[in-house]
């Protein structure tokens, strides 16, 4: 992928709003800090800001008649706390045309990061009190490996790309995560891009009970125009 230096935006906290369910009478119903999403910003992929990679010059070129390539990155801010932790997070972006609705959609074509995961090495005869898959041959004396999922990029190659977040018992939700992707958009239409975000929290004095969040209406917005 091209490397281009773009500076930080401002950030937005994202208003979440919990899930109506049974017991939550005493869990706080929205939470205004708890994700704070970075101004999204945006570059044309040309065929000048390429140049130092032929390859992708010529890609550039040979599509320019009918698609246009946006980078776009931004950056997301968990805020966890001793009282309060995320136990799992995800984020989407939904991009549509601004005015041209009969146009081809426009769609991620790269998202990074794809996966981030944590190796935890295991005893073969240790007790597992959660779901794992493990390696098919193990020694019953050794050890072998089962992979925590931090990070997962999903549908790429739709409108709707996304990215879902997991705690693992070495990592939380916690902290700042950059992501980026490739928006592949058809010539001379304006596209926009919204953003939501949703969260499942886990409050020290309810245990382990987990309660559901989601935003109303969006985030920043995205907008890359023809």
């Amino acid at each position: 992928m091209i490397e281009l230096d773009l500076a930080e935006g401002s950030g937005h906290a994202v208003p979440l709003h919990l899930r109506t369910v049974r017991g939550s009478a005493d869990v706080p119903a929205s939470l205004d800090d708890l994700i704070v999403v970075g101004e999204p910003l945006s570059r044309p992929l040309t065929k000048e800001a390429a140049k130092d990679d032929n390859e992708l010059s010529a890609f550039i070129e040979a599509e320019s008649g009918s698609w246009r390539y946006h980078l776009v990155t931004f950056s997301c801010t968990f805020a966890s706390s001793d009282d309060r932790h995320i136990a799992s997070a995800w984020l989407q972006i939904v991009f549509a045309n601004a005015r041209e609705t009969d146009a081809a959609h426009p769609i991620a074509t790269s998202m990074e990061p794809v996966k981030l995961d944590e190796v935890r090495p295991i005893s073969a005869t240790a007790k597992i009190t959660i779901p794992c898959v493990f390696v098919p041959e193990i020694s019953l004396t050794g050890s072998t490996e089962i992979r925590d999922i931090l990070l997962e990029a999903r549908y790429e190659g739709t409108s709707k790309p996304a990215w879902h977040f997991n705690e693992t018992r070495k990592s939380r939700l916690s902290g700042i995560q950059r992501l980026r992707l490739i928006v592949r958009a058809p010539v001379n239409v304006d596209v926009t891009g919204t953003l939501s975000v949703g969260a499942t929290v886990r409050y020290k004095r309810f245990g382990v009970r987990a309660f559901s969040y989601r935003s109303q209406g969006s985030g920043p917005a995205i907008r890359l125009p023809a």
